[in-house]
């Protein structure tokens, strides 16, 4: 899975979260406030304090819960990209034998992100270079070599990374 959108996600469940608390607040909260203030004698006065009590207790509640739920998603999604920081390295690479930017370094980028592992390849036709960002318990430098070079091109790491 593409690190990067597993640290997207977790956004839109937020929405979606929140997205649920707005349908239950609706539909538990606002819909029996309606009914308890249009009922109009004396004891529908007291049940309607009961009610507005009752709705601002439950509202508390949920606000509350998704407070803890959204911090207690930030916080795993804090730790993943610590792990996962720890374990990026960047390969850079001069490509040799490339022809244009579309089929070329393109197919490389391609190639690339479809290996478990790579969680970003920006291949640049015009200077022959490479930057590849990997996790280096899934996928090693000489495999990422051996598969760009299995398409034919010809790899040097960069001086300045050795």
């Amino acid at each position: 899975m593409n690190v990067i959108n597993s640290i997207a996600r977790p956004a839109s469940n937020v929405q979606k979260n929140a997205a649920n608390v707005r349908k239950h607040v609706k539909k538990w909260l606002l819909k029996p406030i309606k009914r308890v203030l249009q009922n109009k004698t004396m004891n529908s006065m007291i049940k309607k304090s009961k009610a507005v009590l009752l709705i601002c207790f439950g509202f508390g509640i949920l606000l509350i819960n998704f407070e803890a739920r959204a911090q207690s998603q930030e916080k795993q999604n804090s730790l993943n990209m610590e792990n996962t920081e720890a374990k990026t390295q960047v390969l850079q690479l001069t490509v040799e034998g490339m022809s244009c930017q579309e089929g070329c370094a393109n197919g490389i980028d391609n190639l690339l992100k479809q290996q478990d592992g790579i969680i970003k390849s920006k291949t640049i036709f015009d200077t022959s270079s490479s930057e590849i960002h990997y996790d280096k318990s899934k996928i090693s430098e000489k495999q990422i070599i051996a598969l760009i070079e299995k398409r034919g091109f010809k790899t040097k790491i960069k001086e300045e990374q050795k």
